[in-house]
């Protein structure tokens, strides 16, 4: 997302591979260099651009060590549980805080999304792993708890937020299943301790690769158990391989009109859990067709609620959503007759319902509330969704 922060800096993206390594590498200019990104990379007119493009809903991922700023950082923090690596550039939080700030203003609703627990979930750049692909978070269930108590801070903090609908609670995660379902059941079990309504959003297993409608996964959380604003989290793209000819445009639209259109109505068919596809862009190896894999994607994805990845400043056209919708192809109609039900009831929300409770407050865009105001207990249920910024207060793909 942000190559230039090692390549003007002495830094190679293939070895210092995430967040963690990065600052390694940048040693003692880190906090400067970090500072100096977070607070030019998203700014206020993004906010005011989203929204005149129709965008209502943004996803933020966050690593687990941003709440602690206010303690110096997780490295001076007094933490509840053992956390070796934990020594990272401050300053982020203050920048996530301006981003509810500015959602509130312009109406959009926020996810927040754990994209990078203790010791990395999977292994990836983007998870902040201690060496390149190295997945420590399931080894130890202190990984494990301070992953939920970070939630549970970041929910504090922004609960009283209209704007606030939720988590992602783990993203893309490589672990041992039974781990993780346990975390699933206990970070839910948290979270509403401190908010009845906000969604909590699970993803399948990355490896080994998992869409969602497999028994372990159709029969868990279930609203007839009692589990309430659970939905199911699904990343799609066509640009790192699958059961098709990734350099052959003609074979990958198609197989996005059938195939993904299939395994949809197959994950309905078992999965009463809301879906969202929490990741899509245009990428592909042959990107001559860009277009229509756009377009069939949003046809695909119409009657469920998707967030596009990511806004702008991404290297490659088809990963920006700005890019897309200033060249005509996503357009504004694309927000309105996208459906999203995230609520456990049988009715469905349109798009062009302002997803906070409160649009009085919301549709003056010229006031930011001092205080933030608190939802009522039914107003995170049903939204749409449409489209992510990965607001960089936290980076890590190179």
């Amino acid at each position: 997302m942000a190559s230039h922060l090692w390549n003007d800096n002495g830094c190679n993206t293939n070895t210092a591979k995430g967040n963690w390594l990065l600052e390694k590498c940048l040693g003692s200019k880190a906090s400067t260099v970090f500072n100096n990104h977070w607070a030019t990379w998203v700014v206020e007119s993004d906010f005011a651009n989203m929204s005149a493009a129709g965008v209502n809903t943004i996803r933020i991922p966050v690593g687990w060590w941003q709440i602690y700023d206010n303690f110096g950082g997780a490295g001076n923090a007094t933490l509840k549980y053992n956390i070796t690596q934990k020594n990272y550039a401050v300053g982020s939080l203050k920048y996530l805080d301006l981003a509810f700030q500015w959602a509130e203003k312009y109406g959009i609703g926020v996810h927040l999304c754990m994209h990078a627990a203790p010791g990395s979930q999977n292994g990836q750049e983007h998870s902040s792993p201690v060496s390149a692909d190295t997945i420590l978070w399931d080894q130890s269930l202190d990984n494990v708890n301070q992953t939920t108590e970070s939630i549970a801070l970041f929910t504090q903090r922004y609960v009283n937020y209209t704007t606030f609908l939720g988590f992602f609670v783990l993203n893309e995660p490589a672990v041992n299943e039974a781990v993780l379902k346990n975390y699933y059941l206990q970070v839910y079990a948290r979270m509403r301790t401190i908010c009845t309504s906000c969604q909590v959003i699970i993803s399948p297993q990355t490896v080994p690769f998992q869409v969602g409608y497999e028994a372990t996964w159709s029969s868990f959380m279930n609203p007839t158990a009692g589990y309430y604003n659970v939905s199911m989290d699904l990343h799609i793209y066509f640009c790192f391989g699958g059961p098709y000819d990734p350099y052959n445009a003609d074979a990958v639209v198609n197989y996005a009109n059938t195939s993904v259109r299939v395994g949809m109505k197959q994950y309905f068919d078992v999965n009463p859990k809301p879906l969202i596809i929490g990741e899509w862009s245009g990428c592909a190896l042959n990107s001559s067709r860009t277009k229509d894999l756009i377009r069939t994607q949003l046809d695909v994805y119409s009657k469920v609620g998707w967030y596009f990845w990511a806004w702008y400043k991404t290297p490659g056209g088809f990963w920006q959503f700005q890019g897309m919708y200033d060249s005509g192809n996503i357009v504004k109609s694309d927000m309105d007759t996208n459906i999203c039900l995230l609520s456990n009831s049988t009715s469905t929300i349109n798009s062009t319902i302002t997803p906070t409770p409160t649009p009085s407050i919301i549709a003056n865009s010229t006031t930011t509330p001092s205080t933030p105001v608190t939802n009522s207990s039914s107003s995170r249920g049903g939204l749409s969704i449409t489209t992510i910024i990965l607001l960089i207060v936290y980076f890590v793909i190179a």
